[in-house]
């Protein structure tokens, strides 16, 4: 629901070094955070960097990739997230900035392969769905969100309308609704009997966490065996590399 401080945080004054293609896409608390380039600390204007006409280029064609990869995802699932629109706002925005600086002709130039490239995927998206054999109980054409959203131990080659719900069967301890969301990681329990029955953190015996890597720390012992970020001091996750090739920053500061 879009009320007026929701729109008051959208839309509040630009922070020092913003660019102005961040106005109005300011973070959301409660429905969408720092988004990376857009509206963190790393959308800063660079004092004193001019970039050249090649970079420019570069950047243009970084953007047309940001705004058209969100838009085939959409096209491919029907889903859209908060960030997505920012990304997609901001993206559309720096390519207009971008295109007023280079001038219309040698923009338009400049991005037409990669705009082909786009252009040739989401017609081969469209001849994909079109071959996609209608509903198996209505008749009604199906398209690629009804093929993703095919439930794994449901009926396939129905479209949306006939698409029965999922629900899973009652959690085997207390006998309430299990949510499809976590489920992977409590067999036939529901999320809060699974989490009682997990053993306690191996180093200090608090509450561990239900999640797909099934450690034997809780979360306040397992970040404590990670340095902080050797830039900004934050805690940070074990890294996804071995320890001596670790590069020794969080997520916010490298990515």
């Amino acid at each position: 629901m879009i009320t007026d401080g929701l729109l008051d945080e959208l839309n509040r004054p630009l922070g020092p070094r913003m660019p102005a293609e961040s106005a109005g896409l300011g973070a959301c608390w409660g429905i969408g955070g720092g988004v990376r380039g857009v509206n963190d600390r790393w959308s800063l204007l660079v004092e004193g960097f001019a970039p050249t006409e090649y970079e420019l280029v570069v950047l243009a064609k970084h953007y047309l990739d940001a705004r058209m990869d969100i838009a085939l995802i959409y096209r491919c699932y029907e889903q859209y997230g908060i960030d997505w629109c920012l990304k997609q706002a901001f993206a559309d925005a720096r390519l207009n900035t971008i295109e007023r600086a280079l001038g219309e002709e040698k923009y338009n130039a400049a991005i037409a392969k990669r705009l082909a490239d786009w252009k040739q995927k989401f017609s081969d998206i469209e001849k994909q769905e079109q071959s996609l054999a209608p509903c198996t109980k209505c008749g009604a054409r199906r398209s690629l969100a009804d093929l993703a959203n095919e439930p794994a131990n449901g009926p396939a080659g129905l479209c949306a309308g006939c698409m029965p719900d999922e629900h899973l069967t009652p959690c085997a301890n207390c006998g309430c609704e299990r949510g499809v969301v976590g489920s992977a990681y409590t067999a036939d329990l529901c999320w809060n009997c699974a989490s009682e029955r997990l053993t306690p953190c191996t180093n200090c015996g608090g509450k561990r966490r239900l999640g797909p890597d099934n450690r034997d720390l809780c979360d306040a012992c397992y970040m404590a065996t990670v340095p902080p970020c050797k830039y900004c001091g934050a805690k940070r996750y074990l890294p996804s590399v071995s320890l001596e090739n670790d590069h020794g920053y969080c997520g916010g500061c490298t990515w």
